[in-house]
């Protein structure tokens, strides 16, 4: 899945002067005396916290205060988003993104808030005539600009990079299929829903968890056709993996997988099967005094070595080099990871044996 644009906030600059840091709302005799720029910066300071029902009530505070002032609007509308995908949250949240534009907002906050909303109500069209209506009135936002150019191209994510719809083009561009993905409260995947290139439903996944609330199934998708096959996973009882089995989408097994733990819990050896139950290989993991997977090994059915790989990590944990070998201990090739400060992958790099450069890949 495609994931594209990042968590879109307002711009939350504490007002000079005017911040309380060491204040909570429930501190407050009934908030008399603060001014709105306090109760604003309050509920700015809740938001970053992640304290979204505070930050709801300073924000709507603030707003008695001064109900014309667009910028306590976006903020209550962001904490009722993040609290959760509920309808009552997203209703609210709509009804002060548009006070806020109503009352003359000109942040792109404004109308991609607005978006977002209609995104994860899966109002496309909406969302992309909110776009286009909030450039003519800001003018030129590369924020804006980047959202249109997404919600065109047919694979939409709301603010939080989750994708709500998915699209498989032709080369001449005919729409093949389309898929829309819906979410609960807490963000989990919910459901998936699979349509042809002139909108016909040709499939439904619903996604299950155990009472743990680890993932019990997974999305396969024909990218020919977008219809929809599924993984199915079981766990022991430490919840442990212990088998992965693969359907098509009409339902039929292909191939399963089974796995065993160490007593550390990591992952020892997987082996796969077809649908018949004939061994196609397996795979033997050996990790680092960290936990790292520093070696898989892999084998065919009758149990000759194939081929194997190592890692390095840093200090963080992080991979930084894989190198890949052919049974013998030759060289085939290998990787270098490029992170920044914070561990995030920025380059993967790909070299033969030889040291010479077969691939770059970038990652936003």
């Amino acid at each position: 899945m495609k994931q594209i644009i990042g968590i879109v906030l307002l711009p939350i600059l504490l007002l000079t002067g005017c911040a309380r840091e060491e204040t909570t709302w429930r501190e407050q005799d009934d908030n008399e005396g603060m001014s709105w720029q306090e109760q604003y910066n309050l509920g700015v300071r809740y938001l970053t916290e992640g304290n979204y029902r505070e930050a709801v009530l300073a924000f709507t505070a603030a707003i008695e205060i001064e109900p014309q002032k667009p910028e306590a609007y976006i903020g209550r509308a962001q904490a009722a988003v993040f609290s959760g995908e509920t309808e009552e949250n997203l209703s609210a949240a709509r009804a002060d993104y548009e006070d806020a534009r109503d009352l003359g907002g000109t942040s792109a906050e404004v109308w991609l808030g607005l978006a977002d909303i209609y995104i994860r109500a899966g109002e496309y069209d909406e969302a992309l005539e909110t776009l286009k209506e909030g450039l003519d009135k800001i003018g030129h936002d590369e924020a804006i600009i980047e959202k249109i150019a997404e919600l065109e191209s047919g694979t939409i994510t709301d603010a939080t990079g989750k994708t709500r719809k998915e699209s498989k083009f032709d080369s001449s561009g005919e729409l093949m299929w389309y898929h829309e993905y819906d979410y609960d409260a807490e963000g989990r995947p919910v459901s998936v829903t699979a349509y042809d290139g002139g909108g016909a439903q040709i499939g439904y996944l619903e996604y299950r968890y155990t009472p743990e609330g680890l993932p019990e199934n997974g999305l396969i998708t024909d990218s020919d056709t977008g219809k929809l096959g599924q993984f199915i996973r079981e766990f022991d009882d430490s919840g442990n993996i212990t088998k992965v089995s693969y359907f098509n989408a009409d339902g039929d097994l292909w191939m399963y997988s089974t796995s065993e733990n160490d007593p550390d819990n990591h992952m020892s050896r997987t082996e796969t099967f077809d649908a018949n139950g004939m061994s196609r290989g397996y795979e033997i993991f050996e990790y680092n005094d960290k936990g790292n997977v520093k070696k898989v090994s892999s084998y065919n059915s009758q149990g000759t070595l194939t081929g194997y790989y190592t890692a390095e990590f840093d200090d963080q944990g992080n991979e930084i080099k894989t190198y890949f070998y052919t049974a013998d201990g030759t060289l085939e090739r290998y990787e270098i990871i490029e992170r920044d400060a914070d561990g995030k992958q920025l380059r993967r790099i790909e070299y033969s044996s030889d040291g010479s450069i077969e691939s770059v890949r970038t990652f936003d």
